[in-house]
Protein backbone atom coordinates (compact mmCIF):
# COMPACT_ATOMS: atom_id res chain seq x y z
CA UNK A 1 0.00 0.00 0.00
CA UNK A 2 3.08 2.27 0.03
CA UNK A 3 3.01 5.17 -1.92
CA UNK A 4 -1.15 5.14 -2.92
CA UNK A 5 -3.84 6.91 -1.09
CA UNK A 6 -5.55 4.93 1.02
CA UNK A 7 -9.16 6.42 0.32
CA UNK A 8 -8.37 5.92 -3.35
CA UNK A 9 -8.10 2.15 -2.74
CA UNK A 10 -11.20 2.05 -0.85
CA UNK A 11 -12.97 4.12 -3.67
CA UNK A 12 -12.20 1.50 -6.46
CA UNK A 13 -12.64 -1.24 -4.56
CA UNK A 14 -16.33 0.06 -4.05
CA UNK A 15 -16.35 0.74 -8.17
CA UNK A 16 -14.88 -2.98 -8.54
CA UNK A 17 -17.71 -4.33 -6.50
CA UNK A 18 -20.40 -2.53 -8.49
CA UNK A 19 -19.17 -2.59 -11.65
CA UNK A 20 -16.68 -5.79 -12.03
CA UNK A 21 -14.86 -4.87 -15.52
CA UNK A 22 -14.24 -1.70 -14.27
CA UNK A 23 -14.65 0.08 -17.89
CA UNK A 24 -13.90 3.09 -18.99
CA UNK A 25 -12.39 3.09 -22.45
CA UNK A 26 -14.54 6.64 -23.86
CA UNK A 27 -14.26 6.70 -27.77
CA UNK A 28 -11.97 3.66 -28.03
CA UNK A 29 -9.94 2.07 -30.61
CA UNK A 30 -12.57 0.02 -32.07
CA UNK A 31 -10.86 -3.12 -31.06
CA UNK A 32 -12.23 -4.56 -28.00
CA UNK A 33 -9.69 -6.13 -26.75
CA UNK A 34 -7.50 -3.26 -26.70
CA UNK A 35 -10.35 -0.71 -25.19
CA UNK A 36 -10.85 -3.42 -22.53
CA UNK A 37 -7.41 -3.11 -21.32
CA UNK A 38 -7.09 0.96 -21.59
CA UNK A 39 -10.27 1.09 -19.89
CA UNK A 40 -8.76 -1.34 -17.09
CA UNK A 41 -5.39 0.50 -17.04
CA UNK A 42 -6.86 3.69 -16.64
CA UNK A 43 -9.36 2.81 -13.08
CA UNK A 44 -5.64 0.54 -12.05
CA UNK A 45 -4.74 3.52 -11.16
CA UNK A 46 -4.48 6.17 -7.99
CA UNK A 47 -3.07 8.91 -6.67
CA UNK A 48 -0.47 9.97 -3.84
CA UNK A 49 -0.56 12.10 -1.37
CA UNK A 50 1.42 14.53 -3.53
CA UNK A 51 -1.24 14.42 -5.72
CA UNK A 52 1.17 11.72 -8.36
CA UNK A 53 -0.93 9.46 -10.43
CA UNK A 54 0.64 6.08 -9.53
CA UNK A 55 -0.23 2.35 -10.60
CA UNK A 56 -1.91 -0.17 -8.47
CA UNK A 57 -0.79 -3.50 -8.17
CA UNK A 58 -3.74 -6.28 -8.35
CA UNK A 59 -3.36 -6.90 -4.70
CA UNK A 60 -4.22 -2.88 -3.86
CA UNK A 61 -7.11 -2.80 -6.69
CA UNK A 62 -8.99 -5.90 -5.52
CA UNK A 63 -7.55 -7.19 -2.22
CA UNK A 64 -9.56 -6.05 0.78
CA UNK A 65 -8.13 -4.19 3.75
CA UNK A 66 -8.75 -3.52 7.17
CA UNK A 67 -9.08 -0.07 9.17
CA UNK A 68 -5.50 -0.02 9.49
CA UNK A 69 -4.41 -0.84 5.77
CA UNK A 70 -3.55 -4.24 5.93
CA UNK A 71 -4.66 -6.88 3.79
CA UNK A 72 -6.91 -9.21 4.92
CA UNK A 73 -8.41 -10.34 1.35
CA UNK A 74 -6.90 -11.09 -1.93
CA UNK A 75 -10.00 -11.48 -3.99
CA UNK A 76 -8.47 -13.66 -6.46
CA UNK A 77 -11.65 -14.40 -8.10
CA UNK A 78 -12.07 -10.65 -8.88
CA UNK A 79 -8.33 -10.62 -10.59
CA UNK A 80 -9.17 -13.17 -13.05
CA UNK A 81 -12.20 -11.91 -13.37
CA UNK A 82 -10.57 -8.75 -14.86
CA UNK A 83 -8.55 -11.39 -17.45
CA UNK A 84 -11.81 -12.75 -18.50
CA UNK A 85 -13.26 -8.92 -19.12
CA UNK A 86 -9.91 -8.40 -21.40
CA UNK A 87 -9.30 -11.51 -23.42
CA UNK A 88 -13.39 -12.18 -23.87
CA UNK A 89 -13.81 -10.50 -26.87
CA UNK A 90 -10.88 -12.06 -28.46
CA UNK A 91 -12.12 -15.33 -27.43
CA UNK A 92 -15.31 -14.84 -29.12
CA UNK A 93 -13.31 -13.05 -32.34
CA UNK A 94 -11.51 -17.03 -32.32
CA UNK A 95 -14.34 -18.78 -32.30
CA UNK A 96 -15.76 -17.03 -35.88
CA UNK A 97 -12.19 -18.33 -37.47
CA UNK A 98 -14.00 -22.12 -38.19
CA UNK A 99 -13.15 -25.66 -36.64
CA UNK A 100 -9.05 -23.94 -36.17
CA UNK A 101 -10.22 -21.02 -34.31
CA UNK A 102 -12.57 -22.59 -32.45
CA UNK A 103 -9.82 -24.61 -31.03
CA UNK A 104 -7.36 -21.41 -30.19
CA UNK A 105 -10.62 -20.25 -28.37
CA UNK A 106 -11.23 -23.75 -26.65
CA UNK A 107 -7.53 -23.55 -25.44
CA UNK A 108 -7.96 -19.81 -23.96
CA UNK A 109 -11.41 -20.90 -22.50
CA UNK A 110 -9.84 -23.10 -20.64
CA UNK A 111 -6.71 -21.39 -19.37
CA UNK A 112 -9.36 -18.93 -18.32
CA UNK A 113 -11.62 -21.51 -16.19
CA UNK A 114 -8.60 -23.31 -14.71
CA UNK A 115 -7.50 -20.07 -13.21
CA UNK A 116 -11.04 -18.99 -12.34
CA UNK A 117 -11.09 -22.66 -10.28
CA UNK A 118 -7.98 -22.42 -8.40
CA UNK A 119 -8.50 -18.60 -7.99
CA UNK A 120 -11.44 -20.05 -6.14
CA UNK A 121 -10.17 -22.52 -4.10
CA UNK A 122 -7.85 -19.57 -3.12
CA UNK A 123 -10.55 -17.34 -1.96
CA UNK A 124 -11.95 -20.48 -0.01
CA UNK A 125 -9.04 -20.96 1.97
CA UNK A 126 -8.44 -17.17 2.94
CA UNK A 127 -12.15 -17.09 3.46
CA UNK A 128 -12.42 -20.46 6.07
CA UNK A 129 -8.81 -19.89 7.14
CA UNK A 130 -7.01 -16.92 7.42
CA UNK A 131 -5.13 -14.36 4.72
CA UNK A 132 -1.98 -16.36 6.07
CA UNK A 133 -3.08 -19.43 4.53
CA UNK A 134 -2.53 -18.75 1.24
CA UNK A 135 1.12 -17.63 2.07
CA UNK A 136 2.92 -20.83 1.52
CA UNK A 137 2.30 -24.38 1.48
CA UNK A 138 3.79 -24.18 4.98
CA UNK A 139 1.14 -22.00 6.64
CA UNK A 140 -1.96 -23.58 4.58
CA UNK A 141 -0.62 -26.74 6.61
CA UNK A 142 -0.37 -24.97 10.02
CA UNK A 143 -4.26 -23.97 9.31
CA UNK A 144 -5.20 -27.49 8.15
CA UNK A 145 -3.95 -29.29 11.26
CA UNK A 146 -6.07 -26.35 13.50
CA UNK A 147 -9.11 -26.39 11.60
CA UNK A 148 -12.73 -28.47 12.18
CA UNK A 149 -14.13 -30.94 9.97
CA UNK A 150 -15.91 -28.83 8.47
CA UNK A 151 -13.97 -26.08 7.42
CA UNK A 152 -11.65 -28.36 5.84
CA UNK A 153 -14.91 -30.22 4.21
CA UNK A 154 -15.37 -26.86 2.54
CA UNK A 155 -12.01 -26.82 1.56
CA UNK A 156 -12.08 -29.72 -0.02
CA UNK A 157 -15.55 -29.35 -1.52
CA UNK A 158 -13.83 -26.53 -3.57
CA UNK A 159 -10.50 -28.36 -4.20
CA UNK A 160 -12.83 -30.84 -5.82
CA UNK A 161 -14.83 -28.52 -8.14
CA UNK A 162 -11.56 -27.36 -9.32
CA UNK A 163 -10.10 -30.65 -10.11
CA UNK A 164 -13.68 -30.82 -11.87
CA UNK A 165 -13.54 -27.84 -13.49
CA UNK A 166 -9.96 -28.57 -14.92
CA UNK A 167 -10.99 -31.59 -16.22
CA UNK A 168 -14.24 -30.25 -17.79
CA UNK A 169 -11.80 -27.77 -19.47
CA UNK A 170 -9.89 -30.21 -20.89
CA UNK A 171 -12.85 -32.42 -22.46
CA UNK A 172 -13.71 -29.09 -23.66
CA UNK A 173 -10.64 -28.71 -25.74
CA UNK A 174 -9.80 -32.20 -27.07
CA UNK A 175 -13.88 -32.19 -28.25
CA UNK A 176 -12.98 -28.89 -30.37
CA UNK A 177 -9.76 -30.65 -31.49
CA UNK A 178 -11.56 -33.56 -32.69
CA UNK A 179 -14.05 -31.57 -34.74
CA UNK A 180 -11.20 -29.30 -36.43
CA UNK A 181 -9.78 -32.98 -37.54
CA UNK A 182 -13.13 -33.80 -38.70
CA UNK A 183 -13.71 -30.79 -40.77
CA UNK A 184 -10.59 -31.21 -42.29
CA UNK A 185 -11.48 -35.13 -43.41
CA UNK A 186 -14.71 -33.58 -44.79
CA UNK A 187 -12.93 -31.40 -46.79
CA UNK A 188 -10.87 -33.88 -48.53
CA UNK A 189 -14.18 -36.07 -48.72
CA UNK A 190 -15.64 -33.03 -50.35
CA UNK A 191 -12.54 -32.32 -52.44
CA UNK A 192 -12.36 -35.80 -53.75
CA UNK A 193 -15.87 -35.77 -54.85
CA UNK A 194 -15.34 -32.50 -56.32
CA UNK A 195 -12.79 -34.07 -58.42
CA UNK A 196 -13.65 -37.70 -59.43
CA UNK A 197 -15.92 -39.60 -56.84
CA UNK A 198 -16.69 -41.91 -60.03
CA UNK A 199 -14.39 -44.13 -60.67
CA UNK A 200 -13.20 -47.37 -58.74
CA UNK A 201 -9.90 -45.76 -57.33
CA UNK A 202 -11.87 -42.36 -56.27
CA UNK A 203 -14.74 -44.69 -54.18
CA UNK A 204 -12.21 -46.62 -52.42
CA UNK A 205 -10.14 -43.48 -52.16
CA UNK A 206 -13.53 -42.16 -50.48
CA UNK A 207 -14.21 -45.38 -48.37
CA UNK A 208 -11.09 -44.66 -47.11
CA UNK A 209 -11.63 -41.22 -45.88
CA UNK A 210 -15.14 -41.93 -44.59
CA UNK A 211 -13.56 -44.89 -42.45
CA UNK A 212 -10.68 -42.56 -41.14
CA UNK A 213 -12.96 -39.92 -40.10
CA UNK A 214 -15.05 -42.68 -38.51
CA UNK A 215 -12.11 -44.24 -36.48
CA UNK A 216 -11.24 -39.74 -35.36
CA UNK A 217 -14.66 -39.67 -34.17
CA UNK A 218 -14.99 -43.10 -32.23
CA UNK A 219 -11.97 -42.27 -30.34
CA UNK A 220 -13.01 -38.89 -29.37
CA UNK A 221 -15.86 -40.08 -28.60
CA UNK A 222 -14.29 -42.64 -25.83
CA UNK A 223 -11.97 -40.10 -24.70
CA UNK A 224 -14.73 -37.46 -23.49
CA UNK A 225 -16.56 -40.38 -22.23
CA UNK A 226 -13.28 -41.30 -20.08
CA UNK A 227 -13.02 -37.19 -18.67
CA UNK A 228 -16.44 -37.37 -18.86
CA UNK A 229 -16.75 -40.05 -15.86
CA UNK A 230 -13.65 -38.09 -14.09
CA UNK A 231 -15.05 -35.20 -14.06
CA UNK A 232 -18.40 -36.23 -12.62
CA UNK A 233 -16.02 -38.44 -9.84
CA UNK A 234 -14.64 -35.40 -8.54
CA UNK A 235 -18.08 -33.35 -9.01
CA UNK A 236 -19.76 -35.75 -6.53
CA UNK A 237 -17.08 -35.85 -4.26
CA UNK A 238 -17.52 -31.94 -4.43
CA UNK A 239 -20.71 -31.96 -4.03
CA UNK A 240 -20.39 -34.72 -0.71
CA UNK A 241 -17.49 -32.54 0.90
CA UNK A 242 -19.86 -29.24 0.28
CA UNK A 243 -22.87 -31.23 2.49
CA UNK A 244 -20.19 -32.18 5.11
CA UNK A 245 -19.02 -28.45 5.75
CA UNK A 246 -22.12 -27.59 7.22
CA UNK A 247 -24.33 -29.64 9.95
CA UNK A 248 -27.00 -28.93 8.35
CA UNK A 249 -26.60 -30.59 5.34
CA UNK A 250 -24.65 -33.58 6.74
CA UNK A 251 -27.78 -36.20 5.85
CA UNK A 252 -27.38 -35.27 1.98
CA UNK A 253 -24.06 -36.47 1.97
CA UNK A 254 -25.32 -40.23 1.46
CA UNK A 255 -27.90 -38.75 -1.03
CA UNK A 256 -25.12 -36.83 -3.19
CA UNK A 257 -22.85 -39.86 -3.41
CA UNK A 258 -25.90 -42.06 -4.66
CA UNK A 259 -27.13 -39.77 -7.01
CA UNK A 260 -23.36 -39.45 -8.58
CA UNK A 261 -22.53 -43.01 -8.37
CA UNK A 262 -26.19 -43.08 -10.58
CA UNK A 263 -24.91 -40.42 -13.13
CA UNK A 264 -20.88 -42.19 -13.31
CA UNK A 265 -22.85 -45.59 -13.92
CA UNK A 266 -24.97 -43.47 -17.01
CA UNK A 267 -22.10 -42.24 -18.40
CA UNK A 268 -20.49 -45.63 -18.16
CA UNK A 269 -22.86 -47.07 -20.02
CA UNK A 270 -22.78 -45.00 -22.99
CA UNK A 271 -21.76 -46.32 -26.15
CA UNK A 272 -20.23 -45.10 -29.75
CA UNK A 273 -22.98 -46.22 -32.24
CA UNK A 274 -21.46 -44.57 -35.18
CA UNK A 275 -22.39 -43.80 -38.82
CA UNK A 276 -22.21 -46.44 -41.11
CA UNK A 277 -19.49 -44.32 -42.59
CA UNK A 278 -16.58 -46.20 -42.02
CA UNK A 279 -17.63 -49.41 -44.30
CA UNK A 280 -16.53 -52.87 -42.69
CA UNK A 281 -19.81 -52.93 -40.74
CA UNK A 282 -20.69 -56.58 -41.60
CA UNK A 283 -24.06 -56.02 -41.66
CA UNK A 284 -26.52 -57.05 -44.42
CA UNK A 285 -27.22 -54.87 -47.43
CA UNK A 286 -30.06 -56.91 -49.25
CA UNK A 287 -32.15 -59.87 -48.94
CA UNK A 288 -33.73 -61.57 -51.67
CA UNK A 289 -36.73 -64.51 -51.18
CA UNK A 290 -36.80 -65.63 -54.30
CA UNK A 291 -40.16 -66.38 -56.22
CA UNK A 292 -42.31 -68.93 -57.16
CA UNK A 293 -42.36 -70.61 -60.82
CA UNK A 294 -45.83 -71.54 -62.07
CA UNK A 295 -44.77 -72.94 -65.06
CA UNK A 296 -44.50 -76.89 -65.51
CA UNK A 297 -42.00 -78.70 -68.34
CA UNK A 298 -44.12 -81.53 -69.63
CA UNK A 299 -41.20 -82.80 -71.58
CA UNK A 300 -38.87 -83.21 -68.86
CA UNK A 301 -40.62 -85.52 -66.15
CA UNK A 302 -43.62 -87.37 -64.74
CA UNK A 303 -44.42 -86.02 -61.93
CA UNK A 304 -48.16 -85.51 -61.19
CA UNK A 305 -48.53 -85.34 -57.53
CA UNK A 306 -45.49 -82.84 -57.75
CA UNK A 307 -46.41 -81.04 -59.77
CA UNK A 308 -49.85 -80.53 -58.10
CA UNK A 309 -48.54 -80.24 -54.59
CA UNK A 310 -45.91 -77.41 -56.16
CA UNK A 311 -49.04 -75.39 -57.77
CA UNK A 312 -50.96 -75.96 -54.59
CA UNK A 313 -48.25 -74.34 -52.79
CA UNK A 314 -47.59 -77.30 -50.15
CA UNK A 315 -44.53 -78.25 -48.47
CA UNK A 316 -41.96 -79.86 -49.98
CA UNK A 317 -38.31 -80.11 -51.74
CA UNK A 318 -37.60 -79.33 -54.97
CA UNK A 319 -36.59 -75.99 -57.77
CA UNK A 320 -39.69 -76.05 -59.40
CA UNK A 321 -42.99 -78.14 -60.21
CA UNK A 322 -41.25 -80.32 -62.47
CA UNK A 323 -39.09 -81.77 -59.77
CA UNK A 324 -40.94 -81.29 -56.60
CA UNK A 325 -41.52 -83.37 -54.13
CA UNK A 326 -44.13 -83.05 -51.00
CA UNK A 327 -43.54 -84.00 -47.60
CA UNK A 328 -45.38 -87.04 -47.40
CA UNK A 329 -47.43 -87.47 -44.02
CA UNK A 330 -46.04 -89.98 -42.78
CA UNK A 331 -42.67 -91.37 -42.83
CA UNK A 332 -42.94 -94.54 -40.61
CA UNK A 333 -45.62 -97.71 -40.29
CA UNK A 334 -49.33 -97.59 -40.33
CA UNK A 335 -51.17 -99.47 -37.74
CA UNK A 336 -55.29 -100.26 -38.68
CA UNK A 337 -57.01 -101.05 -34.55
CA UNK A 338 -57.90 -104.54 -36.97
CA UNK A 339 -53.69 -105.38 -36.65
CA UNK A 340 -51.35 -105.12 -39.26
CA UNK A 341 -48.98 -103.40 -41.19
CA UNK A 342 -50.76 -101.17 -44.21
CA UNK A 343 -48.34 -98.82 -45.41
CA UNK A 344 -44.58 -99.29 -45.87
CA UNK A 345 -42.09 -96.79 -45.30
Amino acid sequence: TEGADAGAKTSFYSRQQTNKSGQSPGAGSGIAVVDTMKGFQENLTAFDKTGKKVFLTMQQAFGTFNEEGGLIFNNFGAQVAMSRQILGPMLNDLKKLGPEGEVAAAVGEGMLTLQESFASLGDTIEQVFDINASASFESFTAAWEGATMEQKAAVLAQGFSAVAGAIGSLASTMAAASRNRIAGIDNEIKAEKARDGNSAASQAKLAKLEAKKEKVKKKAFEMDKKLRIAQAIMSTAAGVAAALSNPLTFWLAPVIAALGAVQIGIISGTSYQGTGGGGGGGGVEALSMGKRNNTVDLGKGNNAGGELGYMRGESGTGTGATDFKPTPAFTGAKYRASGGETAGF
